[in-house]
Protein backbone atom coordinates (compact mmCIF):
# COMPACT_ATOMS: atom_id res chain seq x y z
CA UNK A 1 0.00 0.00 0.00
CA UNK A 2 2.92 2.37 0.71
CA UNK A 3 4.43 1.79 -2.74
CA UNK A 4 1.14 2.80 -4.32
CA UNK A 5 1.20 6.13 -2.51
CA UNK A 6 4.76 6.84 -3.72
CA UNK A 7 3.77 6.31 -7.36
CA UNK A 8 0.61 8.38 -7.14
CA UNK A 9 0.91 11.60 -9.15
CA UNK A 10 -0.72 14.65 -7.69
CA UNK A 11 -2.03 17.04 -10.30
CA UNK A 12 -2.90 20.64 -9.56
CA UNK A 13 -6.53 21.37 -8.93
CA UNK A 14 -7.70 23.42 -11.91
CA UNK A 15 -11.31 23.39 -10.81
CA UNK A 16 -10.69 26.45 -8.61
CA UNK A 17 -11.03 29.69 -10.57
CA UNK A 18 -7.99 31.20 -8.86
CA UNK A 19 -5.72 28.39 -10.10
CA UNK A 20 -6.81 29.01 -13.69
CA UNK A 21 -6.23 32.74 -13.31
CA UNK A 22 -2.74 32.09 -11.89
CA UNK A 23 -1.86 29.85 -14.83
CA UNK A 24 -3.25 32.41 -17.28
CA UNK A 25 -1.15 35.18 -15.70
CA UNK A 26 1.95 32.97 -15.79
CA UNK A 27 1.33 32.09 -19.45
CA UNK A 28 0.82 35.73 -20.40
CA UNK A 29 4.00 36.77 -18.61
CA UNK A 30 5.97 33.96 -20.24
CA UNK A 31 4.67 34.54 -23.78
CA UNK A 32 5.15 38.31 -23.60
CA UNK A 33 8.68 37.88 -22.26
CA UNK A 34 9.59 35.51 -25.07
CA UNK A 35 8.09 37.87 -27.65
CA UNK A 36 10.03 40.86 -26.34
CA UNK A 37 13.30 38.90 -26.22
CA UNK A 38 12.86 37.61 -29.78
CA UNK A 39 12.04 41.11 -31.03
CA UNK A 40 15.15 42.51 -29.32
CA UNK A 41 17.28 39.72 -30.80
CA UNK A 42 15.90 40.46 -34.27
CA UNK A 43 16.55 44.20 -33.96
CA UNK A 44 20.10 43.71 -32.67
CA UNK A 45 20.80 41.07 -35.33
CA UNK A 46 19.55 43.41 -38.04
CA UNK A 47 21.14 46.67 -36.93
CA UNK A 48 24.27 45.50 -35.06
CA UNK A 49 25.12 41.94 -36.20
CA UNK A 50 28.65 42.28 -34.79
CA UNK A 51 27.24 42.29 -31.26
CA UNK A 52 25.98 38.71 -31.62
CA UNK A 53 28.24 35.64 -31.69
CA UNK A 54 29.01 34.42 -35.17
CA UNK A 55 27.43 31.13 -36.20
CA UNK A 56 29.14 28.60 -38.40
CA UNK A 57 32.75 28.35 -39.48
CA UNK A 58 34.40 31.70 -40.02
CA UNK A 59 37.10 32.36 -42.52
CA UNK A 60 37.59 32.71 -46.23
CA UNK A 61 35.29 31.18 -48.81
CA UNK A 62 36.89 29.56 -51.83
CA UNK A 63 35.51 30.74 -55.17
CA UNK A 64 36.06 28.39 -58.07
CA UNK A 65 35.53 29.45 -61.67
CA UNK A 66 34.45 27.10 -64.41
CA UNK A 67 37.03 26.47 -67.12
CA UNK A 68 36.57 28.41 -70.34
CA UNK A 69 35.08 26.50 -73.25
CA UNK A 70 35.55 26.99 -76.95
CA UNK A 71 33.09 29.25 -78.78
CA UNK A 72 32.82 26.91 -81.73
CA UNK A 73 30.69 24.15 -80.20
CA UNK A 74 27.62 25.34 -78.32
CA UNK A 75 25.57 22.57 -76.71
CA UNK A 76 22.02 22.03 -77.94
CA UNK A 77 19.49 24.25 -76.16
CA UNK A 78 22.16 26.61 -74.86
CA UNK A 79 21.56 30.36 -74.62
CA UNK A 80 25.29 31.08 -74.57
CA UNK A 81 25.44 32.67 -78.02
CA UNK A 82 22.35 34.79 -77.36
CA UNK A 83 23.81 35.94 -74.06
CA UNK A 84 27.10 36.87 -75.76
CA UNK A 85 25.23 38.90 -78.40
CA UNK A 86 23.12 40.65 -75.77
CA UNK A 87 26.09 41.53 -73.59
CA UNK A 88 28.14 42.91 -76.50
Amino acid sequence: MGAYNLLKIRLPNFTRPSACIDMKRFWLLFSQSVTVLLAAYFVVGTLKPGWLPQRGAGGAVAVLEAPTTSTAAAPAGSFRLAAQKASA
